[in-house]
């Protein structure tokens, strides 16, 4: 059996959030991270307002010309609504869409002439870049996994169908540890014992780091702190994430 391809190196930066981590940068509710592998350049979501994704990319020095490949994980505004002024910017990106989503979101990438595919399964994006491909749920949603030399790193839009869940179905297409995942946890409504649980359940399933962003909440993102210690990820525009130590 040949040995699956992997990523040497990986730097995400978080580009929309609802915090911000550096003080050139406008928070705003959503959520996109810019995604540096081994030579190649991604996005994995857009945001909720296009003006506001370009200004941030700017502020951390990222042309929107240089992207090879855009993810979208779910049909929400806040997910979706930079992807228009970006590919304004360059339509050479290809973009991965699930076969649910909206043909109104089809339509702004197709009418720009940029390259559609849809994904109806997890698979590559590049060496090393996956979609876990749709995940169900009340939203169905794909999240990003990188496979690296340290672990796994998932990357969550809005984890509508559960942070657990998504994990899982990482885990279970790409078997091995999880060094870190991050993005949106979708918890802002849950108790701090329903969150103490989840924190508890990744450690158990192998994640080492965990960084919850958008639509977290400041409860879970207390309780994930105090459960992760030293292994809890800062987020917020602006901060820079590598894999690995």
């Amino acid at each position: 059996m040949s040995e699956r391809p992997m990523v040497r190196e990986a730097e995400f930066t978080i580009v929309y959030d609802d915090q911000a981590a550096i003080e050139r940068v406008r928070p705003a509710p959503g959520f996109a991270c810019a995604v540096r592998h081994d030579g190649g350049l991604g996005l994995f979501d857009t945001g909720g307002d296009g003006d506001l994704l370009l200004h941030n990319l700017s502020a951390v020095d990222l042309d929107p010309g240089d992207f090879d490949w855009i993810v979208i994980s779910h049909d929400d505004w806040d997910h979706t609504g930079g992807l228009a002024h970006l590919l304004g910017k360059s339509n050479r990106a290809r973009v991965y869409l699930l076969p649910k989503f909206s043909d109104e979101l089809r339509a702004t990438v197709t009418g720009r002439r940029a390259t559609l595919v849809e994904l109806r399964g997890a698979a590559a994006i590049a060496p090393g870049v996956h979609s876990t491909g749709p995940v169900r749920g009340k939203t169905i949603e794909q999240s990003l996994v990188l496979d690296t030399r340290h672990g796994l790193v998932v990357v969550t839009g809005c984890a509508h169908p559960g942070v657990t869940k998504i994990v899982r179905q990482a885990k279970d297409h790409w078997p091995g540890p999880v060094d870190l995942v991050f993005g949106g946890f979708h918890l802002a409504q849950e108790t701090p014992e329903v969150l103490a649980q989840m924190a508890a359940d990744l450690q158990a399933m192998g994640v080492r780091r965990a960084g919850p962003a958008h639509c977290s909440g400041e409860t879970a993102q207390r309780v994930f702190r105090e459960a992760f210690g030293d292994a809890y990820v800062e987020c917020g525009v602006g901060r820079v994430i590598t894999a690995g130590p």
